[in-house]
């Protein structure tokens, strides 16, 4: 166990820095991890479990763990949660943030969402572990930030086009404590490409921009059927071969990833293996719409706005003039804009009702641009 130690503590130093933390943004089994903008993606809350060894093979080795929970609001925002325990040698990091991102819809196919992090993250040391093998005079065991809770803060934006293309940027530790303003980032770029109606094939290039250590890129090819099963396999550019498999149903997911190291890493340890899952949940329903008098409060709105352009119409017909129809028109045009946004279309009827008023007022703008 002393050797192993050792080598592990060998391998530390050559990080240079015990508190860089990109490392836990390798992986490819949760994007939310990397990119608070991904809270606001998909439908639903979702709840990911990661595990993963760096070093398979090897009793003691760096490993990571984190759990993220996350989901959309109805005012296309999205909210976050994330926990990172890592362990590497006599080192334990420790990292909780919470994730905000906002939607921003930029025509019928194209989406933008931005997100930040905000949280606090510390690195232990692991007593138990120290021996006669490790110099307790060594800088990396006196580092002032040992033991120190400090903010850290993270940026990133993804866009989607019509659910085929997506590109994603982010700055996951873009600040920590009073340290300058971190440049390591993680890019992503994917698109689907369907053969027929069960297969979907998606490459995808991951481009990692390292501080302390030499930048890294993935090229990986992903196949999927019938949005169950998932088979994945790449290279990555510290001479590593990547395989995985994972299964997909509508509340759950699982997926495994072999990350086979092919380089100087082969002769200490063969592997790396990672696990990821996923549990989904519908949103809880909405309160259907208040009633008053047996009608529901949407449909008294729109009913509400059609007497306001009946009324503008008998207003022209009899005293021309009298009002601004114009500047009248755009209030009930943004009056109708607000509760089309604040409801929904849930019933034959209000689609009937708001049909009406949205066919009046294009009457009356008509009439009154002549």
């Amino acid at each position: 166990m002393k050797k192993v130690l050792y080598i592990i503590l060998a391998l530390l130093a050559t990080s240079v820095n015990a508190q860089d933390r990109s490392h836990f943004y390798t992986n490819l089994l949760n994007p939310f991890l990397v990119n608070p903008a991904h809270a606001g993606n998909g439908k639903g809350i979702q709840a990911v479990l990661n595990a993963r060894t760096m070093l398979g093979g090897i009793e003691g080795s760096p490993r990571t763990i984190n759990f993220g929970i996350y989901g959309s609001t109805n005012n296309d925002a999205g909210l976050g949660l994330k926990v990172i325990s890592d362990w590497r040698g006599v080192f334990q990091l420790s990292n909780f943030e919470a994730a905000y991102s906002k939607r921003v819809q930029l025509n019928k196919v194209q989406v933008l969402n931005f997100g930040l992090s905000l949280g606090v993250c510390q690195t232990a040391i692991r007593q138990e572990l120290l021996n006669s093998n490790v110099t307790l005079e060594d800088p990396m065991l006196t580092d002032k930030n040992l033991n120190k809770l400090r903010v850290t803060s993270g940026a990133g934006f993804t866009y989607k086009y019509a659910e085929k293309f997506e590109f994603s940027t982010s700055f996951p530790m873009l600040i920590t404590g009073d340290e300058d303003i971190n440049g390591f980032f993680v890019s992503s770029a994917h698109y689907n490409f369907k053969t027929g109606e069960k297969y979907t094939i998606q490459p995808q290039v991951n481009y990692y921009n390292f501080i302390y250590s030499d930048k890294m890129f993935d090229l990986i090819a992903n196949a999927s059927w019938n949005q169950t099963l998932s088979l994945s396999a790449g290279y990555r550019s510290n001479s590593s071969v990547i395989a995985g498999v994972g299964l997909n149903f509508s509340g759950f997911s699982a997926k495994y990833m072999y990350y086979m190291h092919t380089g100087n890493l082969n002769g200490l340890a063969p592997a790396q293996n990672e696990i990821g899952i996923t549990f989904r949940f519908n949103k809880p329903k909405s309160k259907a719409p208040a009633q008053v008098n047996g009608t529901d409060e949407f449909s008294l709105e729109l009913k509400k706005l059609n007497k306001r352009i009946n009324g503008l119409m008998q207003v022209e017909s009899t005293n021309p003039g009298l009002v601004d129809i114009s500047k009248e028109l755009a209030k009930i045009s943004t009056d109708l804009a607000a509760l089309t946004k604040k409801y929904t279309v849930e019933t034959p009827e209000q689609m009937k009702e708001l049909k009406a008023v949205q066919e009046s007022l294009e009457l009356m703008i008509a009439k009154s641009s002549k």
